[in-house]
């Protein structure tokens, strides 16, 4: 996110789950490494910047909960949305 982003955290219910958006207005992720994003050590950061084992585990312990996690990014406008049941 660049100096001076915006990142707003909301929740909600939704039916059987409860919900938490977590968006910011960032440059988004390229639409070609969306669908690897919760790969294990997937990272778009160069050598030594990163390990990519973050999205990943946070896919897993949101599984483990039975929830759901999805992404919604275009340039200006990332929203990872968790979502975990109720019950």
């Amino acid at each position: 996110m660049p100096p001076g982003g915006r990142l707003i955290v909301r929740t909600y219910p939704d039916r059987e789950y409860v919900c938490v958006d977590i968006e910011d207005n960032g440059s988004g992720i390229p639409e070609e490494d969306q669908t690897r994003i919760f790969e294990p050590f997937f990272t778009t950061k160069p050598m030594g910047e990163g390990t990519g084992i973050g999205l990943d585990i946070v896919k897993k312990i949101v599984d483990r909960h039975k929830g759901k996690i999805t992404l919604d990014s275009k340039p200006g406008r990332t929203v990872f949305t968790l979502c975990f049941p109720t019950a």
